[in-house]
């Protein structure tokens, strides 16, 4: 037994034995509240992260807290993100060199010998670019055991700053005690004296050493308390990493970072403007040209986004500009946050912008510049904590909801006087071609939620009233209310909002909120956020008015759409809908045809495997944004999330010249209209349903992008109308069909009626124009004007089908599900021509002057929203997901015969006919079209293209991610008899060029 005995018990003492602790050396900026923080951290604190992206070649840096050292068997990690084709560690010898032990293709290493060592510096080279991220470790492992006891480091090293905020005013003479100035408190852990060596820097919060300070010798017995002054001797403004490394003979031991600021307070006041940057461009004597003339020379602007990876501490390598700048970019999208441009009160941290700007000067390239969110995380400028949006309940969010409110006058000046001093500094650099300043600085380029009871937007909100209303009893007469005075009117809660509390999902969805209290919040909030997009893009004018605005995009249907949109339109801005992927057709064509903006693209979803798309659908994904570029004439292309390695559509799309030159071209051309249009409003938008800032009805959501989606499949596109936007645009028009909007414009309510009582055709339902938008109360005033008496109070908010029995309208439309509907009476002279399911009339036809009118009962589709509201079961996630898939397919099958029956029942001729059921549309110019074709399906197509009215022979080429073919040439007769195009695999694109 003996034996066995003696065995057991060496195999317990060796489990006993623990691996030893790893201390990795970290380098990132932090505000962190304007506390110091470590810099050297346990291994599984938190992940590595190699600072720079883009980069070719990294290091990181292990030590181990023991008095001897380390002995090593073998060591790993895991890489997060990127990964790196050479890794090669080295160990420091007893003289401090590095050696070299082995090289790998991964961080995996087990060694022949142990190695004893007190640090182990690791290489990283041929890093990736497959996720758009740093290259970052975690789950690291280590076998060996520690060499003599462990340091024990805590409470060796404590920073302090007694600077307000821990910033410090420049004064018009050098003195050096009103600059900046760290303490180091150091005190000996260990029980025996100690000699250390305490180091200090002052760093850029941009990265690299600004100042090196003399070291200092610390004798200190046990417990001993030594001190150490870091002080700043330079006096360029800027935020700056004050950083202490404290080591005795066995190496560091303590690292610790506190951030400071070097202000420049006659700047931080507006009082002067910062010293203009002169940049590569500039020296080599180019100017910038004014924006139209720029889009003019390039057609669209070829961007790859670099936003995600940069701000703070993260600046990107060289690498990058030379390697996208190689494959065709012109621009780089270099959008850094609020809070790493102003981490501190009136501190601007230009150190990072210039070497942006330098380094896209020295390529060639140019930059989309700004200033994008607001953190989400605090916020980092803890001195605005105090200015954070809030809630019904009073109380602040976190995430995207935890923003600054836009009625803080302190946040509200920070951000202005952020973006005039970028703009200030930047405007003579060349490379500098777009403004991208988000305002809000939430990445749905709008500010978020609906709800602000801040001090401030309170106060706001009585002043309002009082404005407005004169008199308490003036406004609680116009609410029914009993309110003794303007400061007790609290925030109002939406009647939708009530609803879903109270379970009641059907009516919350399809509930009209035009009560007086909410139509003055909803005024009074939305008239703030227009104010505060419109105030950043003027002071962006005032100093420059010849570039264009990018990124200050209102996403349409939210807040005051229109008055976001009327300042874009007024400010030389772009219109820009994050996600190519998206169908967002009706915003960015109303944007692009009612308001005269150029379209910009961001797809907002990473384009790699495992992110966005999988390897099956990859390829569909890149024919699918070109298609969709292209036939939206997009003026800006911008590659978000730019990743090459292993990236196919880096290769087929981003880098691909003839895809570059097919978009380009696209954009020159017009998009081609039907004689036909679709109205949803805007201000119906903001009425309905279960509003919020970022979002609007779903079904609303769903209804608009789907009745694009329809158009497509048909080939026929509709002009999209909303209010009174571009209205006068309606006397060209047939036929305009309005998607059931129950708020609705006067100056729309008057055109329409003319519209139709000169010879047009509406197609309205019994929600359309409800309301006018000056009205609390239903008045049904459009459906009036243009000749309906019938009562339309009945309602059901669920689904019902029409059945359709004219055939000489509807040939292929059987039925149509309609929603939140009212059953109809026939008007005078008029007939029915569909029945809802208990036979009475569901759709009614009437004459109106020279035009005519076509009722619905209700809202054209199955309402989902309302099963996806109540959708509460446990796996309701699941269910869910099912629902938001299948909408908008449902939606356009109901929609794509409807939209066909009604074109041709207004006498609108095709321009072309495409046989099947590929999605397509056609970009013409004098004498040349191009017709953008997408293969939804899941069976490869040949189509019959067919030019009805083709009055001149025509050369045809075909347009693929892959080839560039001429397809012959082709008289008149065979255009309009039709031409069989090439087959066209699922989910591929075809673009057809037609020169005459």
């Amino acid at each position: 037994m003996k034996p066995f005995f003696s065995l057991a018990l060496s195999l317990l003492a060796l489990a006993a034995v623990a691996a030893p602790e790893m201390l990795l050396e970290h380098d990132f900026a932090k505000i962190n509240g304007g506390k110091p923080y470590d810099l050297l951290l346990p291994a599984d604190r938190q992940p590595f992260a190699c600072r720079v992206p883009f980069a070719a070649g990294q290091e990181l840096l292990i030590r181990f807290p023991y008095r001897d050292g380390a002995e090593l068997t073998a060591i790993s990690a895991e890489a997060l993100y990127e990964s790196a084709g050479i890794v090669r560690i080295q160990q420091l010898g007893e003289q401090g060199e590095w050696r070299d032990l082995a090289t790998a293709d991964q961080f995996r290493f087990r060694f022949a010998l142990p190695v004893r060592t007190r640090a182990l510096r690791v290489l990283f080279s041929e890093i990736t670019n497959r996720d758009h991220d740093t290259l970052q470790f975690h789950q690291f492992k280590v076998e060996g055991r520690g060499l003599g006891p462990k340091q024990e480091n805590n409470g060796l090293l404590a920073l302090s700053c007694d600077a307000p905020d821990s910033v410090f005013d420049l004064s018009p003479w050098y003195r050096p005690d009103r600059l900046p100035e760290i303490a180091a408190a150091v005190t000996n852990p260990d029980a025996e004296p100690r000699t250390f060596t305490v180091r200090g820097e002052f760093r850029h919060y941009a990265g690299g050493v600004a100042e090196t300070a003399e070291p200092a010798l610390l004798r200190l017995g046990p417990g001993e308390t030594g001190h150490y002054r870091l002080a700043m001797r330079g006096k360029q403004p800027g935020p700056y990493i004050g950083v202490v490394t404290v080591s005795d003979a066995t190496g560091p031991r303590a690292r610790q970072a506190l951030i400071v600021g070097l202000r420049d307070p006659e700047i931080a006041a507006g009082n002067r403007a910062p010293e203009p940057f002169r940049s590569p461009a500039a020296r080599r004597g180019e100017t910038v040209p004014a924006w139209p003339e720029l889009l003019e020379r390039r057609g669209a602007l070829w961007a790859s986004d670099i936003s995600h990876c940069i701000g703070g501490r993260r600046t990107p390598d060289e690498h990058y500009f030379a390697k996208v700048a190689a494959d065709g970019a012109e621009l780089a999208m270099a959008i850094t946050s609020y809070h790493d441009f102003e981490p501190l009160p009136g501190v601007y941290n230009f150190e990072w912008a210039d070497r942006m700007v330098a380094m896209a000067g020295r390529n060639r390239m140019g930059l989309e510049f700004g200033l994008w969110h607001w953190d989400f995380d605090g916020p980092s400028q803890f001195w605005l904590k105090s200015e954070l949006r809030r809630g019904l309940d009073g109380g602040t969010s976190s995430g995207w909801l935890g923003i600054p409110s836009l009625f803080s006058e302190k946040f509200t000046r920070h951000a202005q006087r952020a973006a005039e001093v970028l703009v200030q500094r930047y405007r003579d650099c060349p490379e500098i071609q777009l403004w991208s300043l988000h305002p809000y600085g939430v990445v749905d380029h709008d500010t978020t939620d609906i709800y602000d009871t801040n001090p401030e937007a309170l106060a706001a909100f009585h002043r309002m009233l009082a404005q407005k209303y004169g008199s308490v009893t003036a406004l609680n007469r116009a609410y029914g209310s009993a309110y003794a005075s303007f400061d007790e009117v609290p925030v109002p809660e939406s009647r939708s909002d009530r609803l879903l509390r109270e379970g009641r999902a059907a009516r919350a969805v399809t509930v009209v909120d035009r009560s007086a209290r909410w139509r003055d919040w909803l005024d009074f909030y939305h008239a703030r956020t227009v104010w505060f997009r419109d105030r950043i893009a003027r002071i962006v004018r005032r100093h420059d008015p010849k570039r264009a605005l990018s990124g200050i995009n209102a996403s349409g249907g939210v807040g005051d759409a229109h008055g976001q949109l009327r300042s874009l339109a007024e400010t030389g801005g772009f219109y820009g809908d994050q996600g190519l992927n998206i169908t967002h057709y009706f915003r960015r064509f109303l944007a692009q045809r009612r308001y005269g903006l150029p379209l910009r693209h961001e797809d907002i979803a990473p384009i790699k495997v495992g992110r966005g798309v999988t390897a099956a659908t990859m390829t569909e994904r890149c024919n699918w944004d070109v298609f969709q570029a292209a036939m939206l004439g997009l003026r800006h292309f911008n590659f978000v999330f730019s990743c090459w390695t292993d990236n196919e559509f880096y290769r087929t799309v981003f880098a691909n010249g003839r895809i570059r030159q097919l978009i380009r071209d696209a954009a020159r051309l017009e998009g081609d209209f039907i004689p036909a249009g679709l109205h949803h409003s805007f201000l119906s938008d903001a009425a309905v349903g279960n509003y919020r800032y970022r979002s609007i009805s779903v079904y609303r959501w769903w209804l608009m992008n789907a009745l694009y989606t329809a158009m497509l499949q048909n080939g026929e596109l509709f002009e999209p109308f909303s209010d009174a936007a571009g209205i006068g645009a309606l006397t060209k028009m047939k036929l305009l069909i309005d998607d059931g909007s129950p708020v609705v414009a006067p100056a729309f309510a008057a055109e329409l009626e003319r519209f139709v009582r000169n010879g047009g055709r509406a197609v309205l339902t019994a929600r359309s124009g409800e309301y006018l938008e000056d009205e609390n109360a239903p008045s049904h005033a459009l459906l009036r004007r243009l000749g309906y008496a019938g009562t339309l109070t009945e309602r059901d908010p669920g689904n019902a089908a029409l059945t359709f029995a004219d055939r000489r309208i509807f040939s292929e439309t059987r039925q149509l599900t309609v929603n939140n509907y009212t059953p109809l009476t026939v008007p005078e002279g008029g007939r029915a021509v569909a029945t809802l399911p208990d036979g009475r009339p569901g759709a009614v036809l009437w004459p109106c002057g020279r035009g005519e009118v076509l009722l619905l009962a209700g809202n054209p589709g199955p309402n989902d929203e309302i099963a996806l509201k109540e959708s509460v079961s446990p796996d309701g996630k699941a269910h869910t997901n099912t629902i938001w898939q299948q909408a908008e397919p449902k939606l356009v099958k109901e929609f794509a015969p409807l939209l066909r029956d009604l074109t041709r029942w207004s006498g609108i001729a095709p321009e072309y006919r495409l046989s099947g059921s590929c999605y397509s549309a056609m970009r013409s110019g004098p004498n040349e079209r191009l017709l953008c074709i997408f293969n939804p399906g899941e069976q490869a197509e040949r189509p019959v293209l067919t030019l009805p009215a083709a009055a001149r022979p025509a050369t045809l080429a075909g347009i693929t991610l892959i080839s560039e073919t001429c397809l012959g040439e082709y008289t008149a007769e065979q255009l309009r008899n039709g031409v069989r195009l090439p087959e066209i695999p699922a989910g591929r694109f075809l673009a057809v060029r037609l020169l005459h």
